[in-house]
C-alpha cells in the first residue's frame, strides 16, 4: 500500500500522541479521498487517548464534543478534531447516541461508522487498517453499510441521505442490502433537522452523478423535499452542465411554480439570497431565440445580471432557447448597457426641477429607462430632460 499524504499539523499530532504511548490515525473521509486520488477537505484523527489525556498533551485545545470523546487540537493555527476510540450506546431521535463508552481497540471504533469506505484509518507506521472491506468496496465502487445496514440507519437516519449523496458524488453503486434498508428507513428522514438535510442535498446536487441518483432515488429525496414528487427530469446532458445551484432551480422549474420553490426553501431554512435568486429565475424563464436586442435590454432592466444569466442557462437546459441567448445577454452586460435607473444620465433631483413630485418621479425614471433600453431615446442628459419636460406638461 502506498504511503498516504498527511498534513504536517495532523502528522505532528499523531506522532505526539504515539510518543505519549497512544495509538493515533487519520480516519474516515480523508483516507477514502486520499485513496481515490482526491485532496481531502479536512483531516480527522482517532486515538486511544482519552479526552483528558489529549488535553494534557496539547497546549491549544477546544472541547468541541468532549461528551462523545472529541477534542479539537489547534496545530499551526489549523483545527483538527481528535476523537477517542469509542463504542456508541443506544441512539435517540434517529441521530445521536445517548451515551458512548471509550475503548482501546480501533476496530471497535471503526465498527460504529456508517459505510465501509469511511471505516478506514491510517498512519505511516501501521498503514491502512481496514476491518470491513472498505478498500475492496472502493476498488469496486460500492457503497455498503458497515455490518448491518438496518442497524446503521436505525441509529442515524441521516445516513440514509448520506448514502445516496456519496453515490452522487463518487459515482458508486449502492450494495443491495444497503439499498433495501434505505427504502425501509427513508421515512425516518423526517426526524432529521432540515438544516442537516439541506447540507446533504447541496452536496448531492454538486455530484457528477447527481442525475442518476435523483432519477433512481427520487422516492427517498421526496421524503425530505416532497415538492419534487413526480417531476419529469430535463435532458441529462444539459442538466449535467449546470452548477449545483442551477440544478436545484431547474428541478423546481420543472414543477413550474415559484411559490412551490419559495415554500420549499423557507421550510428548508435556506438563505434569502439563494431563495430570491431561484424565485426570480423561475418567474423569468421567458427567454427565446426570437427576442430582439432591445427586448433583451429591457429584460436586463427587469432582471438582475446574475439571475438573467442563470435564467438563460436554465431556459436552454429546458429546451426553450439556444445557448446564443446566454451569449447575447452576456455581451450586453459586458458592454455595460443601461440596466437600472442609476445608469440614467438624469436623476430625481433634475426631475424635481422640471416640476415632478412624489410617485411621478419614480414612474418617469422607469419610463425613461424602458425607452433607453428599447432604443427609442438616447441616454443623454439633454434628451432625457427634453422628453421628461414634454411628458410632464
Amino acid at each position: 500500500m502506498k504511503k498516504l499524504f498527511i498534513p504536517a499539523g495532523a502528522e505532528r499530532i499523531i506522532e505526539k500522541l504515539k510518543t505519549n504511548g497512544h495509538e493515533a490515525y487519520i480516519v474516515g473521509g480523508c483516507v477514502r479521498d486520499a485513496l481515490l486520488g482526491k485532496a481531502p477537505y479536512d483531516y480527522d484523527i482517532t486515538t486511544s487517548a482519552l479526552p483528558e489525556e489529549i488535553k494534557s498533551i496539547f497546549e491549544k485545545t477546544v472541547d468541541t464534543g468532549i461528551a462523545h470523546g472529541t477534542v479539537t487540537v489547534i496545530c499551526d493555527g489549523v483545527p483538527y478534531e481528535v476523537t477517542t476510540f469509542r463504542i456508541d450506546g443506544e441512539y435517540q431521535d434517529s441521530r445521536h447516541p445517548v451515551s458512548v463508552s471509550f475503548t482501546k481497540k480501533v476496530e471497535l471504533d471503526l465498527a460504529r461508522r456508517d459505510f465501509t469506505v469511511n471505516a478506514l484509518c491510517y498512519n505511516h507506521e501501521s498503514g491502512i487498517i481496514d476491518a470491513f472491506g472498505g478498500i475492496s468496496d472502493l476498488e469496486n465502487k460500492i457503497i455498503r453499510a458497515v455490518r448491518d445496514p438496518e442497524l446503521r440507519f436505525s441509529e442515524d437516519a441521516l445516513r440514509v441521505f448520506r448514502a445516496i449523496r456519496f453515490a452522487a458524488v463518487l459515482g458508486f453503486n449502492i450494495e443491495d442490502k444497503t439499498k433495501r434498508a434505505i427504502r425501509e428507513y427513508k421515512t425516518s428522514l423526517k426526524n432529521i433537522s432540515v438544516e442537516r438535510i439541506y447540507i446533504e442535498w447541496k452536496k448531492l446536487l454538486s455530484g457528477k452523478w447527481a442525475y442518476t441518483v435523483i432519477e433512481e432515488y427520487l422516492d427517498v429525496i421526496t421524503e425530505c423535499i416532497p415538492e419534487l414528487n413526480g417531476i419529469k427530469l430535463p435532458e441529462r446532458v444539459k442538466f449535467d452542465a449546470l452548477t449545483a445551484e442551477e440544478r436545484q432551480i431547474i428541478l423546481f422549474a420543472c414543477v413550474g411554480d415559484s411559490k412551490v420553490y419559495e415554500n420549499a426553501m423557507c421550510r428548508l431554512r435556506v438563505d434569502n439570497k439563494t431563495k430570491d435568486l431561484g424565485m426570480t429565475v423561475i418567474n423569468n424563464l421567458t427567454l427565446s431565440d426570437g427576442m430582439t436586442e432591445p427586448e433583451l435590454r429591457l429584460y436586463l432592466c427587469n432582471v438582475a445580471d446574475e439571475a438573467a444569466l442563470t435564467a438563460a442557462r436554465i431556459a436552454f437546459a429546458l429546451g426553450r432557447c439556444s445557448e446564443s441567448v446566454y451569449e447575447r445577454l452576456k455581451h450586453l452586460i459586458e458592454a455595460d448597457t443601461p440596466r437600472s435607473i442609476a445608469d440614467l444620465k438624469i436623476d430625481g433631483r433634475e426631475l424635481i426641477d422640471l416640476g415632478f413630485r412624489g410617485e411621478r418621479i419614480g414612474r418617469m425614471l422607469k419610463e425613461l429607462l424602458t425607452l433607453v433600453a428599447m432604443g427609442k431615446i438616447e441616454n443623454e442628459k439633454h434628451k432625457l430632460k427634453e422628453y421628461a419636460a414634454s411628458a410632464g406638461k
